[in-house]
């Protein structure tokens, strides 16, 4: 959240707080000449319990060269005793704007909060059971899942100090190998926090729109209602009717048709400001400029 006043910016975010704070560093004896390092380690947690209570635990494990262990337990107490809470960054400006903008994020954002551990189990697991594993020990945001079945095997063991990984970070990665069968798999927080994990949608398009619509509304394909922008879900595939209108490539393929969106995330800024990004991070207005000019290409070739 951003409050602008007349020569002076405030921001207060929960991006910048870190109520749970370890360090990882190479252990390090200076009681020797020259000192002798032995190995990674990562301190414990130094955590303020008053602020978990409010907004859960959100982990921060800092990056660093050789340290001893109090060394890297005393920076912990001080990057958590300065960054422990939500605190609001001041700086001046030359504006005379008087606004106030907030930003809100899915819950999908806090699977980022907390790194995930387990050296309890080694070995392999279906990709959809590792999901569950993870999101049950360190997504309290969570209420519930909605997996489906997939037989690729992933790893189960993740030892911190070897690699410090999130949540979302596993998730995401587990995602990226699709399935046996090269199929794309996707994975988010929907509504009534529900964690959903399965193969990428090869619906028909779900929503339509043209680029020649001023107010560039999106609509439902099956009732051509118009849907409001906080109602436009990822995962799902658009179509814009008037990219080579005269038929597209005759395919429902959204790899292949110039009409066709995969739509990977969605944005909205009041009132109408959306933004769909497709699965390569593109933003997808972009995407429909260079798709319009392909288009006229194609009609300039065939009809010229």
């Amino acid at each position: 959240m951003t409050l602008r006043l007349p020569g002076l910016t405030q921001t207060i975010s929960l991006d910048d707080m870190s109520n749970a704070v370890a360090v990882r560093h190479t252990n390090t004896d200076f009681s020797v000449n020259p000192p002798t390092t032995s190995g990674t380690a990562v301190t414990g947690f130094a955590t303020d319990a008053d602020s978990i209570a409010i907004y859960q635990s959100k982990e921060e494990v800092l990056q660093r060269g050789r340290l001893d262990t109090a060394m890297a337990e005393q920076e912990a107490n001080t990057w958590l005793a300065e960054f422990g809470w939500p605190k609001a960054r001041k700086r001046t400006s030359t504006s005379n704007n008087l606004r106030l903008d907030v930003t809100i994020k899915g819950y999908w954002h806090t699977t980022d909060f907390r790194t995930y551990n387990q050296t309890v189990n080694s070995g392999k697991q279906n990709a959809d059971v590792q999901i569950k594993a993870v999101s049950d020990l360190v997504c309290p945001y969570v209420d519930s899942v909605d997996l489906e079945s997939n037989t690729f095997q992933v790893n189960e063991y993740y030892d911190r100090p070897d690699e410090i990984r999130k949540a979302r970070d596993i998730m995401e990665e587990i995602a990226g190998f699709g399935d046996t069968s090269e199929n794309r798999w996707v994975v988010g927080v929907k509504e009534n926090r529900t964690l959903y994990y399965r193969e990428a949608t090869k619906d028909l398009p779900t929503y339509w729109r043209r680029t020649t619509d001023p107010a560039h509304w999106v609509r439902d394909v099956e009732r051509g209602h118009i849907v409001e922008p906080w109602l436009v879900r990822p995962d799902n595939v658009l179509r814009t009717a008037d990219v080579n209108p005269l038929g597209g490539f005759g395919t429902e393929n959204w790899r292949e048709d110039p009409q066709l969106n995969y739509i990977e995330s969605v944005e909205w800024t009041e009132p109408y400001g959306l933004v769909m990004t497709d699965s390569r991070g593109q933003r997808i207005e972009a995407l429909m400029a260079r798709n319009v000019a392909k288009g006229d290409e194609l009609f300039r070739r065939e009809f010229a």
